[in-house]
């Protein structure tokens, strides 16, 4: 007779995990992790750094290569939600060494964009609200402004902020997903005011809106500073080259949709939510 094998089956006791999280708050973290540097930072100079370099097309054309990475990545995370993310997917998959570096470059990475972003933070507030004061006519503002420009504006305003990030993540899931979503739906409403004050504003009225909020005669002096310096419309024709040369910072910004796999295990339905919200993010 052949031996007969018993298989074990190990049952995990359930660990009274409560999950809080739903579908905003993981679509918040997905593309709260994208949305950076890369698009805020790289987005603008891309022009300058790289002439003739046409950048919506090169972000589209990295984030065509993006989408099947979200998709593989949205899959694994929907089923080992409670997996601790890219660290077992990557060791189980290539190698757990590889697996080590890439979670430890989170944990260091995640640091220094935490102290990155505070002080980003506070070193735009200050001009925020001067422009605010000068728009709204109040000396207060300027002065308020003017004071956060200075170094200790800067650090003080930086070390609220870095306290606020750490009593956020010290209250737990529900109070970090609900910032998570107030700092996600604000900037959505102001990025689409913004759209609709671009579509209609005319053209004509750059200049006299220009030189209001900077003093008259700006526009000109920029226009003549860029003469000056062999600013040409011809310098920035459209150029492949320089197209590929702006992907590589695509590739940057696109980076950090993954997040959204770290809290899976906080997500209620993980494998539906986890797909809307990474694979969605990365489109949107």
């Amino acid at each position: 007779m052949g031996e007969i094998i018993r298989e074990t089956v190990y049952v995990r006791r359930a660990s009274g995990l409560v999950r809080e999280l739903g579908m905003l708050e993981s679509l918040s973290v997905a593309l709260s992790g994208a949305i950076g540097a890369g698009i805020n930072v790289l987005v603008l100079q891309g022009a300058n750094l790289y002439p003739g370099a046409n950048v919506p097309l090169g972000y589209v054309l990295v984030g065509i290569m993006t989408i099947p990475l979200s998709f593989v990545i949205a899959h694994i995370a929907g089923d080992l939600p409670r997996s601790s993310a890219l660290y077992v997917f990557v060791s189980r998959t290539l190698h757990p060494l590889l697996g080590f570096l890439g979670a430890w470059g989170v944990i260091v990475s995640s640091a220094f964009v935490i102290g990155t972003l505070s002080r980003s933070f506070a070193v735009n507030l200050g001009p925020f609200l001067v422009l605010a004061g000068r728009a709204a006519k109040s000396d207060s503002l300027i002065g308020a402004g003017q004071f956060l420009m200075t170094d200790a504006g800067i650090l003080l305003t930086s070390f609220i902020m870095i306290v606020a990030f750490l009593l956020i993540f010290t209250f737990g899931a529900r109070v970090y997903g609900k910032f998570m979503d107030i700092i996600f739906i604000i900037p959505l409403i102001g990025f689409a005011i913004s759209l609709i004050l671009f579509a209609t504003t005319p053209s004509g009225s750059i200049r006299a809106l220009y030189d209001a909020t900077w003093g008259s005669g700006a526009y000109d002096e920029i226009v003549r500073l860029g003469t000056k310096y062999g600013y040409t419309p011809e310098a920035f024709a459209f150029s492949w080259g320089a197209t590929f040369s702006i992907m590589s910072a695509a590739v940057f910004a696109y980076q950090g949709f993954e997040r959204a796999a770290y809290v899976a295990g906080e997500v209620k339905s993980p494998k539906k939510t986890i797909m809307y919200s990474m694979f969605g993010g990365t489109i949107l």
